[in-house]
């Protein structure tokens, strides 16, 4: 029974998980065994888009939060991350001085003029702080490791939710001529 399992641990009990962290429970016992994991924290995001600017400006300052957080790791931790289709419009830290108003109408006029869930990452990489990879980057020298779910037909682990954890090859000023490139062909003006 649920007491007899709290009465024999101390600590660590996950409860009420939502469908993401049960997921990312399944997994953590093969690597606990491997890697002895002695600390987990787990961040899910829920889609606010019909909440308005106050939760979609919150999931801006839960991601920058998440970044500081890769950033300051040690080097023997090791970074779960769980990534599913969607994570794109949730993963969400606009380089500044882009707001996260400009970005989303620009994603919005994406859609709209037909761009493909590919199109449309390839351009949201260049204007993020974490995706295309930069995740990843800020959180060297720790390890991470990524679960990775989906949406994209081909499983293309640099476009799933924009890539956060899978290190570009690609030079930055390549995106970004690849970007106004499908800017240019969906015949989207190009921001100054």
């Amino acid at each position: 029974a649920a007491s007899d399992v709290y009465k024999r641990q101390k600590k660590n009990i996950i409860a009420n998980p939502n469908c993401s962290t049960a997921q990312l429970v399944i997994v953590l016992k093969p690597l606990h065994d491997l890697f002895k994991i002695q600390r987990i924290v787990v961040s899910t995001y829920q889609s606010v888009s019909g909440g308005g600017k106050g939760p979609m400006d919150e999931l801006v300052e839960q991601t920058k939060k998440a970044s500081e957080k890769s950033e300051n790791v040690k080097t023997k931790e090791l970074i779960l991350v769980l990534i599913s289709g969607g994570g794109s419009a949730l993963l969400t830290y606009p380089i500044p001085p882009i707001t996260l108003s400009e970005k989303s109408r620009l994603v919005y006029e994406l859609s709209k003029a037909g761009a493909d869930i590919s199109q449309l990452n390839k351009v949201r990489k260049c204007l993020s702080m974490v995706k295309g990879g930069k995740l990843a980057s800020l959180a060297k020298p720790a390890e991470m490791c990524s679960f990775i779910l989906s949406d994209i037909i081909g499983d293309p682990l640099d476009l799933i939710a924009s890539g956060p954890t899978k290190i570009q090859k690609q030079d930055v000023k390549e995106k970004q001529q690849e970007a106004l490139k499908i800017m240019k062909h969906l015949e989207i003006s190009i921001p100054t």
